[in-house]
């Protein structure tokens, strides 16, 4: 008997919300049963990152999963079940936990709607299946008729920000999920190969995952098809994909490491359309899952691995083009003692994430120099999403920065455009379609954009003010997601609909965003609260423009470095310097923040 491990995380857009004190119980699983009420017994309660650390289970010997005869389910198998005020409860069956191996289970809460038609029973639930090695599916890869001779439709390759999955067969009438690169990459290798094979065996599985979802993405082999999807979460067509399954350490840390690495054949540029099997109840003519393990142990590397598959004229190679990057992984590692304007680059992210993860500390001054604050700062930041707790920003950390700040922004600056005031008239009683421009059209697009952030199924749409084919489309995915007949037009009551759904997703998550209304009373000097807290926040964003302003302690007190803040920024805008905050200075503070957060 061996001993494994699982942390659950619960978050809301795109990572950009942690939910603190939602409630996590565990049971063993009922395997298709309905909710137990042993579910609410005991349970766990997430912290101020969302995270529960990590819970310890009894597990089968990993060794079990080195061999290929072996039959026995080399795993424990669990239950979870996670709620949180607001938010719609869920359910995973089957999580897997082996022994010897950390994981994570990632659960992404959606504000409550009445209507919302991806519950059962008022629960979202998702099931885990048996891991990829012990079903009889098999792996039948339909590829290019020549891997070599293939156009790409596009002229470079570059790592996509995104990828939309069809969880089905290609025809048949299954939903879409757009997923983040990376995560996509993970949630297959978790579900393909075993996390305690070799570690050389798993970077080589890795990589053809890697590269085959490259192939499908650049050919657009579905696409021009006519299908709307970049690949299907079926191994009759492509690899395994699990809609909320849990991911493990060690293969999210390779992941992390690699994956802007795909594998070539020499004298060609596009992804090798790199094929596989299981190698004990199906060969083919690509790499042996199977295979690996034992070649991994004889020695071999990745290289040589699917070079034993693929032929002596594969390569590893990589591209730094990495579409969801803000700013591209400058090529060496930052650490204490570095300092330049990639520091500084960390140093604002970093900033602007803590205002959702409070449990990072403070970086006072946004000056390039990695000091001991920014490298805490790091490590906490490490530590809360899973990565190695080291306080260097390698590759890994900087792209995981990079994400989640993208993450935060997107929601600040949908906010920041004035969302929460999109109603502050009465709901158009109007009806818009396909064709359509305007300021109605223009406001559509900021609803569905908005919507979008907390309902993955709902696309983002680009706010332009013309009601065209993508508009369009989103408006049939809102009415698909909230159980309404698929029209694409948006009449009162679909109008009503989304006031409804936004409405929820405010009163939802309104306790984790800072309140930028005016609290009515002026702040200033001897004053202490949330709302100095909050303009101190503000201003330390704000004196990255304006030099006169110096960076404060964010303690909630109205103390004489905050004044002299306040001061500063007043002349710096215009306004009457008197070092209070009232309703001008605050307004202006709000104005300018939100503006830096879009930049």
């Amino acid at each position: 008997m061996s001993q494994g491990y699982l942390s659950i995380e619960t978050r809301v857009a795109d990572g950009g919300i942690p939910i603190e004190g939602a409630r996590v119980y565990i049971m063993p699983s009922q395997r298709g049963s309905e909710v137990s009420d042993t579910y609410y017994s005991n349970y766990l309660i997430t912290d101020s990152s969302g995270n529960t650390g990590f819970i310890r289970f009894d597990t089968p010997d990993p060794a079990i999963t080195e061999n290929i005869n072996n039959n026995l389910v080399p795993y424990t198998v669990v239950d979870i079940y996670a709620d949180a005020d607001g938010f719609f409860p869920v359910r995973i069956k089957n999580v897997q936990i082996y022994g010897d191996t950390q994981s994570i289970l990632p659960i992404t809460l959606i504000p409550v709607s009445g209507s919302f038609s991806g519950t059962q029973n008022g629960v979202i639930t998702y099931e885990i299946p048996q891991s990829q090695l012990l079903t009889a599916d098999t792996h039948s890869m339909s590829g290019p008729s020549n891997e070599q001779t293939q156009p790409l439709i596009a002229e470079e390759i570059y790592i996509p920000e995104f990828i939309t999955v069809h969880l089905g067969t290609p025809s048949s009438n299954a939903r879409n999920v757009t997923v983040p690169f990376t995560e996509y990459i993970k949630n297959v290798a978790s579900s393909e190969v075993y996390p305690t094979w070799p570690e050389e065996a798993l970077r080589a599985n890795i990589a053809a995952i890697t590269s085959l979802t490259l192939n499908r993405f650049f050919t657009e082999w579905y696409r021009s098809q006519g299908y709307d999807f970049d690949i299907t979460s079926t191994t009759s067509y492509d690899q395994s994909f699990v809609e909320g399954r849990n991911i493990f350490e060690n293969i999210s840390r390779i992941v992390d490491e690699t994956f802007n690495n795909y594998v070539i054949r020499d004298g060609y540029i596009n992804p090798l359309f790199t094929t596989f099997c299981d190698g004990r109840t199906v060969s083919c003519d690509g790499l042996s899952q199977w295979g690996t393990v034992s070649l991994a142990e004889n020695g071999n590397n990745a290289l040589q691995i699917l070079r034993y598959y693929y032929g002596d004229d594969v390569n590893l190679t990589s591209t730094d083009d990495i579409r969801s990057a803000e700013i591209s992984y400058p090529g060496t590692p930052l650490k204490l003692g570095d300092s330049g304007d990639d520091v500084a680059t960390i140093q604002k992210q970093l900033l602007r994430i803590r205002e959702n993860y409070p449990a990072i500390p403070l970086i006072p001054t946004i000056d390039g120099i990695f000091g001991s604050s920014t490298d805490s700062a790091v490590r906490t930041f490490q530590e809360i999403f899973d990565l190695a707790v080291d306080g260097i920003v390698g590759k890994s950390t900087w792209y995981r920065i990079s994400y989640i700040y993208s993450s935060v922004a997107k929601l600040a600056e949908t906010v920041g455009e004035g969302v929460s005031d999109i109603f502050s008239e009465d709901i158009p009683n109007i009806t818009i379609s396909l064709g359509d421009t305007g300021n109605y059209v223009l406001l559509l697009q900021s609803l569905i954009d908005y919507i979008s952030i907390f309902y993955p199924s709902v696309p983002s749409v680009s706010k332009d003010g013309i009601f065209g084919r993508s508009t369009e489309d989103s408006v049939k995915q809102f009415q698909k997601t909230f159980g309404l007949t698929e029209t694409g037009i948006v009449t009162p009551l679909i109008w009503n609909a989304m006031y409804q759904v936004y409405l929820n997703i405010i009163n939802s998550i309104t306790p984790s965003l800072p309140n930028q209304g005016f609290p009515g009373t002026d702040l200033r000097r001897g004053d202490s609260g949330e709302n100095v807290k909050l303009m101190q926040t503000y201003l330390n964003t704000i004196s990255r423009r304006y030099n006169t302003i110096q960076p404060v302690t964010i303690d909630g007190i109205f103390g004489g470095d905050t004044e002299n803040a306040v001061l500063e920024f007043q002349r710096a805008v215009r306004l009457n310097p008197t070092g209070v905050i009232d309703v001008s200075t605050w307004e202006r503070i709000v104005e300018l923040y939100n503006f830096e957060q879009t930049r």
